[in-house]
């Protein structure tokens, strides 16, 4: 369902600042109220979410379950979207088309934000190692999760969501024995070579621990930065060179071994 919002303009749109004050910023200010929203755990996420996709301040109030926003007409429009997606009922399935939305970052650049619904993260350490993912591997900071409808919100440049979208697809699966490796994807960083990404399933029963101290070796052997568990499928994605790659190829076959208990 949609949340029920009342906007109004500021003091300073409607009469002209008193000789010699600061003009306020431009925006409008906006009051969203919250309909399904209840825990403050989950008011908490969506503030965090809010201010860091749309770029602009926010304050949460928790007894009234409001949030006021002062912004651009771009950015209200973007918070009214992402409230849109994130507070309703759990009970209500999204719908099946992506939930993108575009927007322009303050640099003039073009971006989208995506909000992405997962089928089998079941855990908050599930989400937060997806979230860790993403930020690593293609260098997108805003990623956050939404822990209580298993969302996951992206914003980036196009290239870098399409990569998004394959890497969430690979690893949201459901659980079970390891999936065939579905090959690898390319992404071009500004300024910087070509790298590939790829994940890799483990094929024994390692813990989240036992995967860390396998990840640990592949950095101090290859020198790869970009590296990043997900446990739930006992998968290790990585973004390299080709050189790289290659060598963590082969180590990953040493190191897939059965976990002395």
């Amino acid at each position: 369902m949609r949340t029920l919002a009342i906007g109004f303009l500021t003091t300073a749109l409607l009469a002209a600042p008193a000789f010699g004050q600061t003009p306020a910023a431009p925006g409008v200010d906006r009051v969203f109220y919250f309909t399904h929203t209840e825990s403050p755990q989950n008011l908490q996420e969506i503030l965090n979410i809010v201010r860091a996709m749309a770029d602009t301040p926010a304050t949460l109030d928790r007894t009234k379950k409001t949030l006021s926003v002062h912004a651009t007409s771009a950015q209200i429009a973007l918070v009214e979207w992402l409230l849109s997606e994130m507070d309703r009922p759990a009970t209500v399935a999204p719908s099946p088309a992506p939930a993108v939305h575009p927007n322009g970052n303050n640099r003039g650049v073009d971006q989208v934000v995506r909000v992405f619904s997962l089928a089998y993260a079941e855990t908050p350490l599930s989400l937060q190692e997806l979230t860790n993912l993403l930020r690593s591997l293609i260098s997108m900071q805003r990623v956050f999760p939404y822990n209580a409808l298993k969302l996951l919100v992206a914003s980036g440049s196009a290239d870098q969501m399409a990569v998004a979208e394959w890497l969430v697809q690979q690893v949201d699966r459901p659980p079970g024995p390891p999936v065939r490796d579905a090959g690898t994807r390319d992404i071009q960083w500004t300024f910087k070579i070509m790298h590939t990404v790829r994940v890799f399933y483990l094929t024994h029963d390692q813990s989240p621990q036992e995967i860390q101290g396998i990840i640990s070796q592949l950095r101090s052997a290859t020198k790869v930065d970009h590296i990043a568990p997900y446990s739930a499928q006992h998968a290790i994605a990585v973004a390299g060179t080709a050189d790289q790659m290659a060598a963590v190829a082969r180590l990953v076959k040493e190191l897939d071994q059965a976990p002395l208990r």
